[in-house]
């Protein structure tokens, strides 16, 4: 006789069956609209509890209604909630007044008459607590706020989810804007001084990068960037998560492992960009908890994951999408500045010694049988003994009994009592000062690097909408050279860029390729398409192999770096160097103010983070505005340093110079020179960038010097010569024979660095 064992029933259907998952399903949507509604933007603004209660599908709108109003009611104060609640409470009406019917024609309506009803009570209630035109412009910046980021809530809470698994281009902008509505609602919660919002930001980026290649990594960590750099003013885990993303997606590792291991190396950007250690090290371990989680789940939970990013779009998608992202760049940064002029015209908090003295009036002669004595009789006598004690009570010592003077002394009961209060009041009144400093800085740094992140997102606008003329024909004979090497393709696609560049990918079952098979299969292909492509680049996916086949460049670049530190030991000089980006090289010099360890920390510090930036895509102005974000994050003390930087096309020849603070580069043509660049001002010093900009055309053989100030000492005319002296001599021997030559006619110790860059046919 047999026995069957009674199996446990499953959650799902016992759940169902006692009618709990509808009930479960309310709760999870009015906690959404709770934690929502508690999530701050730019530090005190709060769009997104109205934006959820606006979107929800119209069975639960009521209860997320209820939750915004409950997370507005707890999280502010009566005036600062007011205006969200009449706003929300106008949403819910609206939505249950209008129906399903209507809310499926006019999924907008109720959104605007919220946005609407928002900025007239901001702005009554504003102008009646004596906000004038302040009140006015900020209640008119939120509720633009509130229209932008609803309306991407409202298409993604109105498409069923098999539409958001296809390659629609609003639909995949608006699961990228409920990502980043996610993961504001996250970063309030700090449980133990952990992350969540980090930690999920890092897996999500990993297993785009892993299931999606590298486009959907860089708009997943880009979103990402900005969602945390809005919300949780972590500036040093926007540019971390973005390269990490960056770096995952580009390298496309063999296995999660290796994914999550270049994610985490990539990520230690967030240690030299956190304003201390502590800060940066938390980040690294968030980053890990990330990666960890993405490599210990069943790659079965990624793949609505990759089906929701990936697919090809056809060339209106991409154009639409691109469109997309770049309205959304534009209005994230005029947000970004509309709250800067907004908080720029705010009255500042300013409080005085006066305001201190009334205080310790309040809190420690509240209660004395004295008080009307001291503060009305001889209310005279009282004043002029506090002003006697104000430079005692601004100094470190502090104010003692004995301090006291008379007549004070003798009729005040409690004369250390009265001391102790004046010392406590001091220390607060500091504390509150440095507090609104930190404050400013943080809020003027956040916006500066909010505006970088919008232009770098429209920069990647820019690339998705290239415009491409795909070649059928060379894919045939592509495909039948597969073929009859016995590798069938799963698919072969050929097409030229905007600037005739060819370029091929062909995908194929998972197979290995060593260098040498590379090499025969780039001969081969360039024969058939009778272009010169570079080695083949072979990209590993699960359960696929990529091959990537671009068009040689026309030229190649060769460097030579030679530098001499003025004590002989450290230089406050640092170069970058980055020769393997395709069709790019890139050269960074930066010259930390001074001599020494603290300079020299300055200037590794932002050629590191320049070098990584440009790298990783973005252009020399937004890397140079995160650098001096992070220059000026760094510490308390001054940090400044030059920024001297050159990104050349090996396609065309083409050069743009970048210089902040630098001094000017040389061009050798032949057997001539000529200087090129400005004068401008170091990163590190002022709020903003001031910068000069420069383009040059190099041929091959040309050979561009870039040089810090200290290998100036002889002039200008000097270097000319040395220069034409040593023009016919490598890149290596130049550098060299010219810093040495520029040690020995400096008159006083200073750094020097002299980096050559020179152009051959490739």
């Amino acid at each position: 006789m047999s026995v069957k064992t009674r199996q446990a029933p499953k959650l799902r259907p016992v759940l169902r069956e006692m009618r709990i998952w509808p009930v479960v399903w309310q709760g999870a949507a009015a906690l959404t609209a709770f934690c929502a509604a508690r999530a701050p933007v730019f530090g005190q603004l709060l769009p997104l509890g109205l934006c959820v209660a606006a979107a929800m599908p119209p069975s639960y709108v009521v209860c997320a209604g209820t939750g915004a109003a409950l997370g507005y009611i707890l999280g502010l104060s009566a005036p600062g909630a007011a205006a969200y609640l009449g706003a929300v409470l106008a949403v819910v009406l609206l939505r249950l007044l209008g129906g399903a019917a209507r809310y499926r024609d006019l999924p907008m309506a109720p959104l605007c008459a919220g946005g609407v009803c928002y900025c007239l009570l901001h702005a009554g209630l504003g102008v009646a607590a004596g906000g004038g035109l302040t009140a006015i412009l900020a209640g008119a910046a939120e509720a633009l706020l509130i229209l932008g980021l609803g309306y991407f809530l409202t298409v993604f809470f109105a498409h069923p989810v098999r539409i958001l698994q296809q390659s629609d281009p609003e639909a995949r902008c608006a699961v990228y804007f409920a990502l980043m509505g996610g993961l504001v609602c996250l970063a309030p919660l700090q449980p133990f001084g952990f992350s969540p919002a980090h930690a999920a930001g890092a897996f999500l980026t990993l297993a785009a990068a892993w299931k999606a290649g590298p486009g959907a990594a860089a708009v997943t960590a880009t979103t990402a960037a900005v969602a945390l750099c809005v919300t949780d003013g972590a500036l040093h885990a926007g540019p971390a998560l973005a390269a990490a993303g960056l770096a995952a997606g580009l390298l496309a590792p063999r296995g999660r492992g290796l994914t999550a291991l270049t994610f985490c190396t990539a990520g230690f950007l967030g240690v030299w960009c956190a304003p201390d250690a502590q800060a940066g090290f938390r980040l690294m371990a968030e980053l890990c908890a990330g990666a960890l989680a993405f490599t210990l789940v069943p790659a079965a939970w990624l793949e609505p994951f990759a089906q929701g990013v990936e697919g090809t779009a056809s060339r209106a998608a991409c154009a639409t999408l691109a469109g997309r992202l770049t309205a959304f760049a534009g209005a994230l940064q005029a947000v970004g500045r509309t709250v800067q002029q907004v908080c720029e015209k705010l009255p500042p908090r300013q409080e005085h010694y006066a305001d201190l003295c009334a205080r310790v009036a309040d809190r420690c002669c509240h209660d004395c049988e004295r008080n009307t004595d001291c503060w009305v009789t001889r209310s005279a006598d009282t004043y002029d003994c506090f002003n006697k004690l104000e430079p005692l009570v601004n100094s470190e010592q502090g104010v003692t009994a004995a301090d006291i003077p008379s007549p004070l002394s003798t009729y005040c009961l409690a004369p250390a009592r009265l001391a102790a209060a004046l010392n406590r009041e001091a220390i607060a009144l500091a504390t509150r000062r440095g507090q609104y400093s930190r404050s400013t800085a943080t809020r003027a740094a956040l916006c500066e690097q909010y505006g970088a992140m919008a232009c770098a997102l429209g920069d990647l606008a820019g690339q998705v909408v290239m415009e491409e003329l795909p070649d059928r024909r060379k894919a045939r004979r592509l495909e039948q050279l597969f073929e009859d090497l016995g590798l069938a393709p799963l698919d072969v696609s050929v097409a030229a860029d905007s600037e005739g560049r060819l370029h091929a990918a062909v995908t194929l079952s998972r197979i290995e390729f060593d260098q040498n098979e590379l090499c025969t299969l780039t001969r081969e292909v360039s024969q058939l398409c009778r272009r010169r492509f570079a080695r083949a680049v072979c990209t590993q996916n699960p359960g696929s192999t990529l091959l990537l086949f671009q068009e040689r460049p026309r030229f190649a670049a060769r460097f030579g770096v030679c530098s001499l530190p003025a004590d002989g030991q450290v230089s406050a000089d640092a170069t970058q160097v980055l020769e393997r980006v395709p069709g790019r090289a890139h050269a960074v010099l930066c010259d930390g103010m001074g001599t020494g360890k603290a300079a020299a920390v300055d200037g590794v510090l932002a050629a590191r983070l320049a070098g990584q930036l440009l790298g990783a895509g973005f252009g020399q102005a937004e890397a140079a505005r995160l650098v001096n974000v992070a220059l000026a994050l760094k510490s308390d003390d001054e940090a400044a340093t030059t920024l001297d930087a050159v990104t050349i096309d090996l396609y065309t020849g083409a050069a743009r110079l970048f210089k902040a603070g630098a001094v000017p580069s040389f061009l050798i043509h032949g057997n001539q020179t000529s200087v090129h660049g400005q004068t401008s001002v170091p990163i590190g010093i002022l709020k903003k960038v001031l910068s000069s900009e420069s383009e040059l055309v190099l041929n091959a053989g040309d050979c561009l010097v870039l040089v810090s100030d200290g290998a100036l000492a002889g002039g200008m005319a000097w270097m000319n010569s040395q220069l034409v002296m040593h023009s016919a001599d490598t890149p290596q021997m130049l550098a060299d024979a010219v810093a040495r030559a520029a040690r020995n006619c400096c008159d006083r110790p200073d750094d020097i660095t002299v980096m050559a860059i020179r152009l051959y046919e490739a």
